[in-house]
């Protein structure tokens, strides 16, 4: 006699089947792990204070915080970034932590933590010697030879390497504390010129000293030139699709003015 066929028991097989097995494998399928049900809104971009390029103390965290935004935006990439307040917090984040990315300066890592990074720059930092006119009886200028202010004193902050001012026979002196101090310090007399961003400078005299940043000028000839850049972790599970999104995104925001329009409304 013939076993009547029964399509509920074919179904209820297959299931004990698939169930009962746990050594079932897709060949095809990805690999799961957490970072692939990371949704893109938890894509973390990690920096540190150094208005105005990045801080809380400005709409959209600074200049390049808001141009490291608008790019990935034009990407249609979503990200978040956030501020550690300390450079070595941010740094640890993306090292250690193996975060996305970080917004910084090459100089915040050794040569072994860099080979794991790729640096894209959003920014070129300029730099220029500031002195404080009152204090002199013509305007100063080094003319790009740094044997032309032999004699005058150049104020640092705590760790900057002074070989070259020494050794062009320039006076130096260590301040302690931030910038601010640095300024406090050439204004009183205790130091002739300090170096810092031109763009920087111009922020923190429009902060500390609005009553007085006519009395503080500008040595014409540029003193040095840096980027300040995004900074991918090549560990990153997304890396590759992240960097390329930026590179995308800021070729957009330079083309069709936005990334101008960022620079020119902080000045």
């Amino acid at each position: 006699m013939k076993r009547k066929f029964n399509f509920l028991d074919v179904i209820m097989g297959i299931l004990i089947v698939v169930l009962g097995a746990p050594w079932v494998t897709w060949a095809t399928g990805p690999r799961l792990t957490p970072q692939l049900f990371e949704p893109e809104a938890t894509i973390k971009i990690f920096f540190y204070e150094y208005p105005p390029l990045t801080t809380f103390e400005m709409t959209n965290m600074g200049i390049c915080s808001e141009i490291i935004q608008e790019a990935f935006t034009a990407a249609w990439v979503t990200v978040t970034l956030e501020n550690q307040v300390v450079k070595p917090l941010a740094v640890y984040s993306l090292i250690q932590e193996n975060a996305a990315a970080m917004i910084g300066m090459q100089n915040d890592f050794s040569d072994d933590e860099l080979k794991q990074l790729v640096l894209m720059p959003c920014y070129t930092m300029r730099g220029r010697f500031f002195y404080y006119k009152p204090n002199h009886k013509k305007e100063l200028d080094w003319y790009g030879k740094l044997e032309n202010l032999k004699g005058y004193t150049y104020g640092a902050l705590v760790g900057e390497d002074l070989t070259i001012y020494k050794k062009a026979g320039i006076k130096t002196l260590t301040v302690t504390g931030d910038l601010p101090a640095l300024f406090s310090n050439l204004k009183d007399g205790k130091i002739d010129f300090l170096s810092m961003a031109d763009i920087r400078g111009e922020w923190f005299l429009q902060k500390y000293f609005p009553d007085e940043k006519e009395d503080f000028g500008k040595m014409q000839a540029l003193s040095w030139e840096a980027p300040f850049s995004i900074i991918f972790n090549k560990k990153h599970l997304r890396f590759k699709e992240l960097s390329t999104a930026f590179s995308k995104g800021f070729k957009i925001i330079k083309q069709n003015g936005r990334y101008e329009e960022i620079i020119e409304k902080r000045q």
